[in-house]
């Protein structure tokens, strides 16, 4: 697990571009936020590309298993980082790039 601390690391940049339609549909990539949705995801055999996980706002307990589900990079990364790449008002410390 890689720990990202800097809001101008390229995969935190690439993750805000992803909100907007025309990057989504130019990389052929897209967002999955929060554990429901992404459970959902892996376990319809989605494939995960980049899983963001913040420890500080995860508030479940199963995180460990669903991180051990996926063969995705699993990128730790603080509060800050985790809110900039974010769509949700409240964040719940899950998030994940995922090819179309």
């Amino acid at each position: 697990m890689t720990a990202i601390t800097s809001l101008t690391n390229p995969k935190v940049k690439l993750s805000v571009k992803l909100r907007q339609h025309n990057k989504r549909r130019d990389t052929r990539l897209f967002l999955i936020e929060g554990y429901r949705e992404l459970l959902r995801a892996i376990d319809a055999g989605h494939p995960v590309q980049t899983l963001f996980y913040c420890p500080e706002l995860f508030l479940g307990e199963n995180e460990r298993e669903l991180i051990e589900r996926t063969d995705a990079e699993i990128l730790s990364c603080s509060p800050d980082v985790f809110r900039k790449i974010s769509y949700r008002d409240r964040p719940d410390g899950l998030l994940a790039i995922a090819p179309q």
